[in-house]
């Protein structure tokens, strides 16, 4: 992460965040349409789904420029494509037969959670860098100012 700033670090942070939040109203509103017999809208069964929601929008267009510096957001992007896939797999057997069975739902909610925790990992990661930046940063203004005199 050595390469990328301590501002565009900043706002992957905050997008990572936004897309765990996201992600969970996503699930709800998702469990809420099976649940209920809801439409599911194209969002959640089209082939491109993992590109039509938010994380999937700013990944795809903005994210790109992040993914050859940083090899967990590859991870995270073949995560993300494949809890879409199963969302929607299970969405249809859903609709078909009128529920899913346990191993179908489990799988899907695994990947989710797999997904999700991978966004929390790079979090995480992200907030260690942001933190050992401004600790560096810190500690050579300290060293200027007592070498200056200034402390």
């Amino acid at each position: 992460m050595s390469s990328v700033s301590s501002e565009e670090l900043k706002k992957i942070l905050d997008v990572v965040e936004v897309a765990l939040f996201n992600h969970s109203k996503w699930y709800e509103d998702l469990m809420r349409r099976l649940l209920c017999r809801l439409p599911l809208p194209d969002a959640v069964i089209a082939k491109d789904a993992h590109r039509q929601c938010a994380f999937g929008t700013w990944f795809y267009k903005i994210g790109e420029t992040y993914v050859e510096d940083l090899p967990a957001f590859k991870k995270i992007g073949e995560m993300h494509r494949v809890m879409h896939e199963n969302a929607r797999e299970v969405s249809q057997i859903i609709k078909a037969n009128g529920y899913a069975t346990e191993m179908e739902y489990d799988s899907f909610h695994r990947k989710l959670m797999q997904f999700r925790g991978e966004l929390g990992n790079l979090r995480d990661k992200i907030c260690r860098t942001l933190a050992h930046t401004d600790t560096n940063v810190q500690t050579q203004e300290a060293v200027a100012k007592e070498e200056n005199g200034l402390d």
